[in-house]
């Protein structure tokens, strides 16, 4: 157990990053990074960065009081400053009741300084000090965008209320002041009291306990890999553990546990396949938490623990992509979210390659594929926007507010396919390896990891002409064009083909129901994403009729149905019905904003909007509520 925070030695920002115990000395790589490109600026935090350095972070959650959706708690950094008088931190909503440096109150000023970031919280610290530790005594508002309260009879258990966090990318701002940038890297301990005896705290710690504390408090969870604080998540609920080796295991609610388990019992053999691609997994522990239905995303990669929603149980490649974020994301990290397939992009492409030894290779290219496919969308809705700059792996920064897309995964995983194609399955293996050992527990820009690459290719591969290397794949164009260039590499699906095939049909006319009647549930799903926003109305009344997805039991096909059905306007007592309920129920930031984006364009869907309002307005999620009230207001936008 770790008494101190100064205890816990962390990795903080930028260039001058101390080497890791997989350190490079004596080789080519420790000249490089000597000279390596600096890291970009990150325009969505306040935090001065060239002041003030955080080695270790504490966190007292001293109450979880449900009933008002409030968090009470603590933080204390451990800093030290070059210059300046203040260390500024992230905030967004906070009610800040004491600050203290090194136990002596100190003065503070929190102030707006732009709408596409967090506050600004200024902390006077004085000229004299150097060093030190402040600390913050605060609570959290109940509209905090990165807490979720789900009240007991929303559990799956039926018997204790659930509370988890969010941070990625600034969320973490509601529920913790901070530098919340991805550069900012710290060590950290956690003590939270959950406040019941039949409930257990998980969350991103080496130490996660297997069974509750009798005393309901949990004041020995630490990290001792400085991380930026998007990848701390929290989770108190009534959990259970279930190991499958001495790293690998999976939480869940009680009563879910033995269904989870056994779902997901192949988790070692994806850890080996990732092994096998980027080196050794150097977290020591991987044992994710499954959580209900009313998770807001689909999953989140938080370090040792990525937190899951209720539909990966029926999409285990949910589980490889957050499993592959250990390498791609958490152990190296994009330096700002303008730069956000460093760490999506690497992730998918190696989740693809675990599904093509898990799944088969014609699964792995129908999910390639459909990915594909679902960012060439994007990039059309991008264009009609005349947001097409943000179709680029590269997004130019613009002072808006800040919001992730879905391209950095498909491109982004296929300019690693591209990769794989120029230099080779080994080579490219290879040069994955050398570039985890190299950047280990840091944060990446792309000018930098170009410059790597560049660097490997000449003392690896004997490439000595990078000009030439460049415009033969069309580096540049992958990085800051806004398509696909001409050496993407082709995906070829007969699985997907045989699909569109079916789904041409039913567009033409056709009853297509004994043709995927036998569908299994991927293929079920894919064949939705096929006909989404292309069919009448009448002729999703007819697949209703004979295939009966409006009573269908999955939660992907639900989720998948009713949009659908908001874009061809397909609304009957029964599927409005569906609409308001599975929306409310799984409280899904993309989905409710897709199908109520469709829902507002008639009279009639707008109506059924407001009525989901009405109806959720104690159980959606505050963030998911604004969202939905935003696409009720005309917009010059």
């Amino acid at each position: 157990m770790v008494n101190s925070i100064s205890e816990l030695s962390g990795v903080q920002h930028v260039v001058h990053v101390p080497q890791t115990e997989t350190a490079v000395s004596n080789s080519w790589a420790a000249e490089f990074r000597e000279t390596m490109p600096t890291l970009p600026v990150d325009h969505y935090s306040n935090f001065n960065a060239d002041q003030i350095t955080i080695s270790g972070m504490s966190l007292d959650v001293e109450k979880l009081d449900f009933e008002n959706q409030v968090m009470h708690a603590r933080v204390s950094y451990d800093f030290s400053k070059t210059e300046g008088e203040e260390i500024i931190f992230d905030v967004d909503g906070l009610e800040i009741e004491e600050i203290t440096v090194d136990g002596l109150r100190v003065d503070f000023e929190e102030r707006k300084t732009a709408e596409y970031k967090p506050n600004a919280l200024s902390i006077h610290v004085g000229e004299e000090i150097n060093k030190g530790t402040v600390s913050i005594a605060y609570k959290t508002s109940p509209d905090a965008s990165g807490l979720f309260w789900i009240d007991a009879c929303f559990t799956d258990g039926k018997k204790h209320p659930i509370f988890f966090t969010q941070a990625e990318p600034t969320d973490g701002a509601s529920w913790l002041p901070g530098p919340h940038s991805p550069q900012v890297r710290m060590t950290y301990k956690l003590s939270v009291n959950v406040g019941s005896p039949e409930m257990m705290l998980v969350a991103s710690a080496k130490n996660n306990p297997e069974r509750p504390h009798s005393d309901g408090i949990y004041s020995d969870l630490q990290m001792d890999i400085p991380i930026p604080l998007y990848l701390l998540g929290i989770a108190v609920g009534e959990f259970s553990y279930h190991p499958y080796d001495e790293r690998c295991g999976v939480y869940a609610e009680t009563c879910k546990l033995p269904e989870i388990a056994d779902k997901f019992k192949m988790l070692p053999d994806f850890m080996s396949k990732a092994e096998e691609i980027c080196g050794p997994y150097g977290w020591e522990v991987y044992r994710p938490l499954f959580l209900p239905l009313s998770y807001p995303y689909g999953a989140m990669e938080h370090a040792c623990a990525s937190f899951m929603g209720g539909t990966v149980i029926e999409r285990p490649e949910v589980l490889a992509h957050e499993l592959s974020h250990s390498w791609a994301g958490n152990w190296i990290t994009n330096a700002t979210w303008m730069e956000l397939f460093l760490n999506e992009g690497l992730t998918s492409y190696i989740e693809n390659k675990i599904m093509a030894v898990c799944l088969g290779e014609e699964r792995a290219k129908l999910l390639l594929k459909r990915r594909y496919d679902q960012s060439l969308c994007a990039i059309q809705t991008l264009k009609a926007k005349g947001r097409l700059d943000s179709a680029s792996l590269v997004v130019p920064f613009e002072e808006k507010t800040l919001k992730l897309s879905s391209i950095p995964y498909a491109k982004g995983a296929l300019f690693f396919y591209m990769l794989e194609n120029a230099i080779g399955t080994e080579n490219l293996n290879n040069f994955l390896k050398k570039y985890m050992e190299v950047f280990a527990r840091e944060s990446m820009g792309v000018d930098r990891m170009i410059a790597f690459l560049q660097r490997w290719l000449a003392e690896e591969m004997e490439i000595f002409d990078f000009d030439g290397f460049k415009k033969e794949h069309h580096i540049d164009e992958w990085l800051h064009g806004t398509g696909y260039p001409p050496n993407t590499p082709k995906i070829e699906s007969r699985i997907l083909d045989q699909i569109k095939e079916v789904s041409e049909r039913l567009l033409s006319g056709e009853d297509i129901s004994e043709s995927i009647r036998g569908y299994d549930l991927l293929l079920k799903a894919t064949f939705l994403t096929t006909i989404t926003g292309k069919t009448t109305a009448e002729q999703l009344r007819m697949l209703d009729s004979s295939l009966g997805f409006t009573q269908t039991e999955s939660n992907v096909l639900k989720g998948l149905w009713i949009l659908c059905c908001a874009k061809s306007n397909y609304l009957t007592a029964e599927t409005k019905a569906l609409i308001k309920e599975h929306l409310i129920e799984r409280n899904s930031v993309t989905m409710a904003g897709d199908v109520c984006e469709s829902l507002v364009e008639t009279d009639e869907g707008k109506a059924l909007v407001e009525e989901i309002l009405a109806d959720g307005k104690e159980r959606l999620f505050p963030m998911i509520r604004k969202a939905i009230e935003r696409l009720l207001v005309p917009t010059s936008e």
